[in-house]
């Protein structure tokens, strides 16, 4: 009798177990035509996951789960590396259907959100810069507490080539009264900080750790010019800046110091492209991508983007070219 009363309390504890997991279990399930095998990465912009896992394709089908216990903004980056967000909720199941030569058109169903996103950006997909930036501000108008419209705003108005930091700042305002997301409240006073600043800036205050396990500070950039970078492995015009101001630092040696922040999610990707490096930059890969402390801490939110300053820690540009690159540092470096 003893032993019937044992398994029948293992079982109830096991049962309980069982939908406590269900009901916070968010799963999401794909697959991707014309794609037998690969990887893609996931990582949350809500301080869950700071390193990415990993999501291997097999035969063109791919899952993941995890447990959460409030919504949350994942981000996926495809084979192509270009991003994709996912909007997970805990019990909830999200179906990813794609084709690898036409990933712009991918869907993902499951949730209300999702639903909702997915036919938003396959409607303005095409749409130029200008026309992006009024769908964005029709979206939040239209569903200000939902994660999407964040997402939008930081996506399209914050992490762009051409940022628009007021408009984003009216907007984030609107989402906080809305849903008092935590986070857009966080993002709306970073840029009431970035506007309440001179117009002239200084480089600011930091301190991370090199991947050769070196502290750097603001001291580490005191050069006659002074440079950071942000790049990454998959993205060429990046890359192309980071081959550029390798040239450079070996013409102007410790005239110019350089700050390289990699997007990168392995360190190796990283190491293998500056094995041979000859010359001293100061690389530092967190494997957090767009949650990179450093990144906020400079302002910077998109890629590629390079940082100017002269000896004094004045910032005298932000340029996006290695040729606009090249040529400021040349102007700055007296000859």
């Amino acid at each position: 009798m003893t032993h019937k009363i044992i398994i029948a309390v293992l079982l109830l504890l096991v049962s309980l177990t069982a939908c406590e997991e269900s009901s916070t279990r968010f799963r999401l399930e794909g697959r991707i035509k014309n794609l037998h095998s690969g990887q893609m990465f996931i990582y949350t912009l809500d301080g869950d996951v700071h390193t990415p896992d990993t999501i291997s394709i097999v035969d063109g089908r791919f899952t993941w789960a995890r447990n959460i216990k409030a919504p949350a903004t994942y981000v996926m980056l495809l084979p192509n590396f270009s991003e994709q967000p996912i909007f997970a909720e805990p019990g909830a199941e999200v179906k990813i259907q794609a084709d690898a030569t036409h990933l712009r058109e991918m869907t993902i169903r499951g949730t209300r959100t999702n639903d909702r996103y997915t036919e938003w950006r396959i409607t303005n997909s095409q749409l130029a810069p200008p026309d992006m930036v009024e769908a964005v501000k029709k979206y939040v108008a239209a569903e200000p507490e939902s994660p999407a419209a964040l997402y939008l705003v930081e996506r399209h108005l914050i992490r762009s080539i051409e940022p628009n930091h007021a408009l984003a700042l009216e907007l984030l305002d609107t989402i906080v009264t809305a849903s008092n997301n935590p986070r857009a409240l966080v993002m709306a006073n970073a840029l009431r900080g970035i506007a309440a600043s001179t117009p002239t800036l200084s480089l600011p205050d930091f301190e991370a750790m090199t991947i050769d396990s070196c502290n750097i500070t603001l001291d580490s950039l005191r050069a006659e010019c002074n440079v950071v970078a942000v790049w990454a492995s998959w993205d060429n015009d990046s890359r192309d800046n980071i081959n550029r101001l390798k040239r450079l630092k070996a013409t102007h040696g410790d005239r110019l110091a350089v700050v390289a922040i990699s997007l990168d999610t392995r360190l190796t990707d990283v190491r293998n492209l500056i094995r041979r490096d000859t010359v001293r930059i100061m690389h530092v890969c967190t494997r957090q991508v767009w949650d990179t402390p450093l990144l906020s801490t400079f302002g910077i939110g998109t890629i590629p983007m390079t940082i100017v300053a002269d000896s004094t820690g004045t910032i005298l540009t932000r340029v996006h070219t290695a040729q606009q690159l090249e040529e400021q540092i040349n102007a700055t470096i007296k000859k």
